[in-house]
């Protein structure tokens, strides 16, 4: 699949927006299996910039969360030492 690089920064936002591939494919007008089949490739271009979406984001909230903690929340705390935990039980 040969997406120009608008479309694949469109699917770079709208994964960290967490929206589902088959919104995406619906979004940018292609055919769902087609972009699943992307997804499911680590070499292309499509893959690459779901998952960046997809992490970016992750690592904003979680930048969040760590801030929030180290100011004293308690929930931010505890979401934090979860993710410590994960983090550490994945490395």
């Amino acid at each position: 699949m040969k997406l120009s690089q608008e479309i694949l920064e469109q699917v770079q936002d709208l994964a960290g927006r967490y929206m589902t591939p088959r919104a995406i494919a619906i979004i940018i007008g292609v055919d769902e299996d087609d972009f699943r089949d992307e997804l499911e490739d680590e070499d292309s271009q499509v893959y690459k910039h779901f998952y960046r979406g997809l992490y970016m984001t992750e690592a904003e909230l979680q930048g969040a969360i760590i801030r929030l903690a180290k100011q004293g929340s308690s929930p931010a705390q505890a979401l934090a030492l979860k993710l410590q935990q994960d983090a550490k039980t994945s490395m």
